[in-house]
This record gives C-alpha cells, sequence and structure tokens, in this order.
C-alpha cells in the first residue's frame, strides 16, 4: 500500500509542476514500453542464472514460458502503477489549475 501512495504522490507532484495539461496516453504507453523491456530483461537474467544448474530436455520449453511469463507479470504491475500515477496527474493538474 505504501509504493502505491508514494506513486500517487509523485504523479501529483509531476501532474503540478509540469505546466499544462500532460499527454497522459503517452505517459501510458511509455509504462508499456518500460515494463515489456524490465520483464524482458529480468526473464533472461533468470534464465541464464539457472542454466549452470543442469540441462534438461524440457529446460528451453519451460525457459521460454518462464520469459514469457515475467514479461506479461512485469506490463500488468507496470499497467497498474501506471494508471495510479496518471490518477495522481490529474490531481496535479487540479491543484496547478486551483494556484493559477
Amino acid at each position: 500500500m505504501l509504493i502505491e501512495v508514494i506513486v500517487f504522490l509523485l504523479g501529483v507532484i509531476y501532474g503540478f509542476l509540469n505546466p499544462g495539461k500532460e499527454d497522459r496516453w503517452k505517459l501510458f504507453k511509455r509504462a508499456l514500453v518500460i515494463g515489456s523491456v524490465i520483464g524482458l530483461i529480468l526473464g533472461l537474467t533468470f534464465v541464464f542464472l539457472l542454466l549452470p544448474f543442469g540441462f534438461h530436455p524440457l529446460f528451453p520449453l519451460v525457459a521460454i514460458a518462464g520469459v514469457f511469463w515475467m514479461v506479461i507479470l512485469f506490463v500488468i504491475l507496470t499497467v497498474y502503477f501506471a494508471v495510479i500515477f496518471i490518477v495522481g496527474t490529474f490531481v496535479g493538474d487540479l491543484l496547478e489549475s486551483l494556484r493559477s
């Protein structure tokens, strides 16, 4: 719960400090790309870390499935936090408009 509050507050600060309305669709697309890249990097890292512990005939299939699910997991987490951040930018824009 604490990380969600931090992400929300960062969104409020971002929306308040950046003048004008934010391009929220651009923020969301950027979050999807970042989540996919991080998931792919971590998935491949785990595969290469587990490779020295022995090879099994099903290892390539399991490795591909593991990388796939790691990417899916990080995309879901990134979308979750991106939505919280974007809601925070709405609040920050509202505070910015009230200040003027």
